[in-house]
């Protein structure tokens, strides 16, 4: 009878070593997929703060884009002809911020006007087509 109990107790004991030692590898196994888990979850979030930046600056750049076009047509071009005798003769004015191409026979030139400042600046020779 006693050999039964020490046999029983030793089964017991056994069970239970071999059951701590099954159960270290679970526990090292779990604290495996949680680091993993939280390495998956600041590897997302950080590719989430890639993608936030690089539309961010996108949208800056688009937005830089339509304030430049913006201020095009904010101004007007006029466009001037000298006659042969006498000064600049104003001919017609653009609404936007442009070179224009003079195609008369005559010698053209160009001022902006900035409605804002309402002020126009010096003329410039136009481009002539040729």
């Amino acid at each position: 009878m006693k050999q039964s109990i020490i046999g029983f107790v030793l089964g017991c004991v056994l069970v239970g070593a071999i059951l701590g030692v099954y159960a270290s590898g679970l526990k090292t196994e779990l604290n495996i997929a949680q680091t993993d888990i939280q390495l998956q979850k600041e590897y997302a979030k950080k590719i989430e703060q890639g993608k936030s930046q690089t539309e961010q600056a996108e949208l800056q750049q688009v937005a830089q884009q339509r304030d430049a076009c913006q201020s095009k047509f904010q101004r007007a071009t006029f466009l001037y002809e000298t006659a042969f005798l006498g000064g600049p003769t104003r001919l017609w004015a653009i609404p936007a911020d442009i070179e224009p191409v003079y195609l008369g026979a005559k010698h053209g030139s160009f001022s902006h006007y900035d409605s804002k400042l309402q002020t126009e600046t010096v003329q410039f020779q136009a481009k002539a087509k040729q």
